[in-house]
């Protein structure tokens, strides 16, 4: 987490398949919540749902930063999505690419 924090020279990062779920999501976002550097994260295939998306939601309305997050092939359901994208319009201009199985 410290290293996402204070890194200065990574600007994209793919986390692509490997389990993050929830738990990491949080990790992640509260991280994401204080990095000034990090343009494009994909967490595609990392088994996140509804609680995970919703700490990145929160993390976006502070980091300012973060210009593209992939979350393709999680377990987030629409009603989670759809809370996500409210919740980030408000704050950030992070585009924000999801795409959960039951769209």
């Amino acid at each position: 987490k410290q290293m996402l924090i204070s890194n200065k020279r990574i600007r994209m990062l793919s986390l692509r398949n490997n389990e993050i779920s929830n738990d990491g999501a949080k990790w992640l976002a509260e991280a994401l919540r204080q990095n000034k550097t990090l343009i494009g994260l994909s967490l595609r295939n990392n088994h996140i749902g509804n609680q995970g998306i919703d700490f990145f939601g929160d993390a976006l309305k502070i980091n300012t930063t973060l210009r593209g997050l992939a979350l393709y092939d999680n377990e987030y359901n629409l009603k989670g999505a759809k809370k996500l994208l409210r919740n980030i319009s408000k704050y950030s201009g992070c585009q924000v690419e999801l795409q959960p199985p039951s769209f």
